[in-house]
Order: structure tokens, then sequence, then C-alpha cells
């Protein structure tokens, strides 16, 4: 009876990393580093990415954007300007007269 066994998720889930130097190792892994640029955010594996912010060539990138974890995303496409203002907390109204 062959086993089998789960391997670690680690190796599939992706990270996202904001570049601050080039790696001076031009590849690791079988990945290529040398195409890294500063200021680019990239998606690597989270091993990768552990290893880069370590060694300080990167930083991790918290922001989302607009594409991220959307399952559709004519949702976004469709969305109106009235639809965006009643997302906004309503301003309270003063009367002049006090």
């Amino acid at each position: 009876m062959t086993r089998r066994y789960l391997i670690c998720c680690a190796n599939w889930r992706q990270v996202k990393v904001r570049i601050n130097k080039t790696p001076r190792e031009p590849e690791i892994d079988g990945v290529r580093l040398d195409g890294f640029r500063p200021g680019t955010v990239r998606d690597v594996s989270a091993i990768l990415g552990a290893w880069l912010v370590a060694e300080r060539y990167a930083e991790p990138e918290m922001r989302r954007s607009v594409d991220d974890n959307l399952d559709n995303p004519a949702d976004v496409k469709g969305r109106t300007t009235q639809a965006l203002d009643s997302d906004r907390p309503r301003r309270r109204r003063h009367s002049k007269n006090g």
C-alpha cells in the first residue's frame, strides 16, 4: 500500500516583496535573481521571500493591488460613483443660525 504525505504548503504560497537592491547572487534554488530591480514588487515563494527579507534585499509588501483577492473583476469596474459615495461616512450638517 502506497502512503501519500502532505508536503508543506510553504512551497506554493506566494508573497509580495518590494526589492530594495539587486541581490549579489545571480540565482538561488533555480530562480534567477539578476532581474530583480530596486523599487519593483515581485510575487515570490514564501521561502524565497523570507530569504530576500533576511538578507535585506527586499521588504514585505503589504499593500494590495485592485486585482488581489477578487473573484470577479467586474465587481470593481461595475461600481458607480454613487456606490462609492455611499461607502463614505456621512458628514453632519450644521445650521448657520446655530
